[in-house]
């Protein structure tokens, strides 16, 4: 598996690219690796699409609902 990028001391600005842009980066490695693991990990086809799909659209939602909460708080 490939080592997720990290963001060193002065990183953004030494290579360029913004903070936001190094965290889209690193997230969006991030989520490959997840489902990728999940893929290789779940011990059916069907287990991985449900894993990816509808338990990872839930799990999304709680983070969602839980972020906009705090955030009203």
């Amino acid at each position: 598996m490939r080592d997720l990028p990290l963001c060193l001391p002065g990183e953004p600005q030494e290579c360029g690219q913004s903070a936001q842009q190094h965290v889209l980066l690193w997230a969006a490695d991030l989520k490959a690796a997840a489902h990728h693991l999940i893929e290789e990990s779940a011990p059916s086809h069907d287990d991985a699409v449900y894993h990816a799909g509808p338990l990872y659209k839930e799990k999304l939602s709680a983070l969602r609902d839980s972020s906009s909460s705090r955030q009203s708080a």
